[in-house]
């Protein structure tokens, strides 16, 4: 609702602005920001919310705010070059291991295989069994 007062969308009298912006900083005062959509550290209706706060809530909304932005030296920094599964059940070693995602898939992949290999050696074990039975019926 503040973005669409923001962009003149909705045209919210003085005290509408200021409750949807103390319920949005309080929000944000008390649990901290989700980052994302309209809510990242840099939007623009913060203006908006800040100056129709009183001055000691407007600070301390603006110092949360403050310590989420990213530095330049951090928006500089070249981004993650691969995503690695991380499996919360599996206790953690100090063992290094190869570091690469193409090992981790690797090994997770020929797990699968020889799961595959086991059901598909019981299923044709059921048909020759099958297939003895009904051949010593005579049938």
């Amino acid at each position: 609702m503040l973005v669409a007062i923001d962009k003149d969308f909705w045209q919210a009298d003085d005290e509408t602005r200021q409750q949807l912006a103390e319920q949005f900083s309080n929000n944000i005062l008390s649990v901290g920001l989700p980052g994302s959509g309209h809510s990242h550290a840099n939007h623009p209706v913060y203006d908006m919310v800040k100056a129709a706060l009183p001055a000691d809530q407007a600070e301390a909304l603006e110092s949360v705010l403050a310590k989420s932005r990213m530095t330049s030296e951090a928006q500089n920094s070249p981004a993650p070059s691969h995503l690695r599964e991380v499996r919360i059940d599996e206790p953690k070693t100090n063992e290094s291991h190869s570091g690469s995602a193409e090992a981790d898939a690797g090994e997770a992949s020929a797990v699968g295989h020889k799961a595959t290999l086991r059901w598909l050696g019981l299923a044709l074990l059921v048909i020759l069994l099958l297939g003895l039975w009904r051949g010593s019926r005579g049938v």
